[in-house]
């Protein structure tokens, strides 16, 4: 019996041997040296492989080769003035003389001898007519007298007509010694960021005294405005009239003598340069000349280009 109990034990304890071979102690368990220590950061190869066509750094640009900032657009008007004579001399058709002005694409003119809503002019607001004709959106009429006295209905006087916004406009008489009243047109334009003061007038031909006046009245108006341009009729009888208006420059001149004036007349008018454009400073003359190829109206349209500084 005590054999066979002790074959039992020796049976039994073999039997258990597998099962204590297939522990492991942690406390003595070596890490595998094939794992990432730290599974957070990619492992780097010993030797990388170089890039078969690696990218050198650019050199910095030379200065030459950068690019210029664009020069900001020259800001360039071209003027006009012309006396219409009421646009008798084309029947009264302005489309006639809405061509001539389109035909110059001017920015700004100054008319004179408009009519509005005269029954001799087919009872036309002709300002507002030849801002239709020619797209020019602004205008501004200075009425000068009412033709009653003449036995015709309506009124007369100067025009101004403008591509850009008038922002301003007055009229101021001057003193006209008993003839035919006259008018000085004043607006202010707003040309993109300029102001430009405009200024137009018909000036009386009966006297050198009067209109002498007239030119010192001008003056006056003018001499404390930047940006300034005066178109008109002036009726001179020689260039030098126009040395009283000291604050701004002809283009019309005596070294530049533009012959507005055509019609023949017995006995002549001493000078044929009765219109002109005047100008401040601030406005640099590119060109000028007058539009000597039609007669629709006794006086040609004069024009200048000017670039604002």
């Amino acid at each position: 019996m005590k054999k066979l109990t002790i074959f039992l034990l020796v049976l039994a304890m073999l039997l258990a041997l597998p099962l204590f071979a297939g522990c492991k102690d942690p406390a003595t368990e070596q890490p595998d040296n094939n794992e990432n220590e730290n599974p957070g950061q990619t492992e780097t190869p010993e030797n990388p492989e170089e890039p078969e066509n690696p990218q050198e750094p650019e050199d910095p640009k030379d200065p030459d080769d950068t690019q210029k900032p664009e020069e900001p657009e020259v800001l360039k008007l071209k003027i006009g003035s012309y006396n219409i004579a009421n646009g008798s001399l084309v029947s009264h058709n302005l489309k006639t003389i809405a061509n001539d002005i389109l035909e110059l694409d001017l920015d700004i003119i100054g008319l004179q001898e408009v009519d509005y809503l005269s029954s001799r002019s087919a009872n036309l607001d002709t300002l507002k007519v030849l801002s239709e004709m020619t797209g020019y959106k602004y205008y501004y009429f200075s009425k000068a007298i009412s033709l009653t006295s003449y036995g015709i209905t309506g009124d007369y006087g100067t025009g101004i007509l403008s591509k850009y916004p008038i922002t301003f406009e007055e009229t101021t008489q001057l003193a006209s010694g008993g003839y035919e009243q006259r008018v000085l047109g004043h607006v202010i334009i707003q040309v993109e960021d300029a102001e430009v003061h405009f200024f137009n007038a018909h000036l009386t031909y009966n006297t050198p005294g009067v209109r002498k006046g007239q030119m010192e009245a001008i003056e006056e108006a003018v001499y404390d405005y930047d940006y300034c341009l005066l178109t008109g009729d002036f009726n001179i009888e020689a260039l030098s009239e126009f040395e009283i208006i000291e604050s701004l420059t002809g283009v019309s001149n005596e070294d530049n003598p533009l012959h507005s004036y055509w019609k023949e007349e017995t006995p002549p008018w001493p000078t044929e340069c009765l219109d002109n454009i005047m100008y401040s400073d601030e406005f640099i003359l590119l060109d000028c000349g007058i539009q000597n190829d039609r007669k629709h109206s006794d006086h040609y349209l004069i024009w200048a280009e000017f670039e604002v500084d």
